[in-house]
């Protein structure tokens, strides 16, 4: 199921450049380097603009909830031992490693969250009805097309 998830989100034509999501996993590699949440020690070009940005305290923060940066701290060790990262060596944002990792982690929770449907449906139907339940909630709803794109606040 994974693989099936995966490689079809690949191949879809779908893309949202910029999205609230952005900055979240610039966010969890910094509560991992730095232990903290701000963002200040990055060079972010164009922060001055982003209202996913705000400043506090003389601190650049992610203005959304930090659940999410929290919750895919595991992810993001994980993704910068493969070599992605939201940062460039020179310590500025990288926008498309940050959405590369988003996706990839997006993708992987989703296409966990079917495997874990198909084994629910398979507890009271058939095989058949239990893949053409799991095909229609992957395609029918948000699992596929906003979920599967990045770290919403409900991925």
């Amino acid at each position: 199921m994974h693989s099936i998830v995966i490689r079809t989100r690949r191949r879809a034509p779908i893309d949202y450049p910029t999205s609230d999501p952005q900055y979240s996993l610039l966010t969890s590699e910094s509560i991992l380097l730095n232990h903290t949440p701000a963002l200040n020690q990055f060079s972010i070009p164009g922060a001055e603009s982003s209202y996913q940005l705000v400043g506090s305290n003389g601190r650049l923060l992610y203005f959304y909830a930090h659940g999410g940066p929290i919750f895919a701290l595991p992810f993001v060790a994980v993704l910068n031992r493969l070599g992605l990262s939201a940062v460039n060596p020179e310590g500025e944002y990288n926008f498309r490693g940050e959405m590369r990792m988003q996706r990839l982690i997006a993708a992987f929770l989703m296409s966990t969250f079917a495997g874990t449907l198909v084994w629910c449906a398979r507890l009271l139907l058939s095989s058949t009805w239990s893949l053409a339940l799991v095909v229609a909630a992957i395609f029918g709803t948000q699992i596929f097309s906003t979920e599967a794109l990045g770290l919403w606040g409900h991925t």
